[in-house]
């Protein structure tokens, strides 16, 4: 429907596809013997990192949280990682003392990581890890939609003033003066940027 430029109708079918993962995510019963353990992973591209946080008690997953934030010049996975699991861990008040993720991370006193390799302590990271590519590839398509919503405006723009050329670049500029007086200039700058790729998102 996107590609159709029905970007109304292509975004309540995702909203309701959002909403059925979500419930589906935190109603799923993953293993009975798998209690009080917190999950987490990390997946990132250029200076972004994509995070799931999970709550699991009796077998059940309570909870799930996506978070995506800026990561800093050189920051490593692993770093980003140890930070946002204590923000979620204080935020939703944890007292796990096991954690299973997908990454090597610094955790609290007294709290063991793990990074299982096969069974349903590894399925469980995958589910963590699935849940965090959904919310990059989630940012990437918003992102895409919202670059050809201004490249029309560009488009409408050159036939407007019949341009040559896509206007990636204006500029305004404004003279004025009191009464013959004070001279003063300004100028305005706009920049259509090719690739939009880092943006700020939390959802639960």
């Amino acid at each position: 429907m996107a590609k159709d430029q029905q970007y109304e109708k292509a975004e309540l079918y995702k909203n309701r596809l959002d909403l059925l993962n979500k419930f589906h995510t935190k109603s799923l019963v993953v293993n009975k013997k798998l209690t009080n353990v917190d999950v987490v992973a990390i997946t990132s591209v250029d200076k972004e990192a994509f995070v799931n946080y999970l709550q699991i008690t009796e077998g059940s997953i309570i909870l799930s949280k996506n978070i995506r934030v800026k990561k800093q010049l050189d920051e490593s996975d692993e770093h980003v990682l140890s930070l946002i699991y204590l923000d979620c861990r204080n935020q939703f008040k944890s007292v796990n003392k096991v954690i299973y993720s997908n990454k090597k991370l610094l955790p609290p006193s007294g709290i063991r990581v793990v990074i299982p390799k096969i069974g349903d302590k590894r399925k469980l990271v995958e589910l963590s890890l699935k849940n965090a590519l959904h919310q990059k590839e989630k940012s990437i398509s918003d992102q895409s939609g919202r670059l050809t919503k201004n490249d029309e405006l560009l488009f409408q723009i050159q036939n407007s003033l019949r341009l040559k050329e896509i206007p990636r670049i204006i500029e305004c500029f404004d003279n004025s003066n009191f009464q013959g007086t004070t001279p003063v200039s300004s100028m305005v700058r706009f920049t259509m940027v090719n690739q939009i790729k880092r943006n700020i998102d939390t959802t639960i």
